[in-house]
């Protein structure tokens, strides 16, 4: 069985509306975003996903992306 690597990437006010890497290609599907230091707004989270024998590491296989918003720090 091949090996499955993920690449995290976000795009949205926290990145200047650039796609940057959050992690590099590693063997866990799971990223975690601490959201509390992020701009509020409308970002895009992209993970790439390669086996290792066909796309180079600057590129990938497949790839799945979702929106996720991010609202704003609220005080109680």
């Amino acid at each position: 069985m091949d090996t499955i690597l993920y690449r995290f990437v976000l795009k949205g006010p926290s990145t200047e509306e650039q796609w940057l890497p959050m992690t590099n290609w590693t063997t866990s599907n799971v990223w975690t975003w601490d959201t509390g230091q992020s701009k509020a707004g409308a970002h895009l989270i992209d993970v790439w996903i390669r086996d290792g024998y066909h796309a180079d590491t600057e590129n990938s296989d497949d790839s799945e992306m979702l929106s996720f918003v991010v609202i704003g720090k609220f005080i109680l």
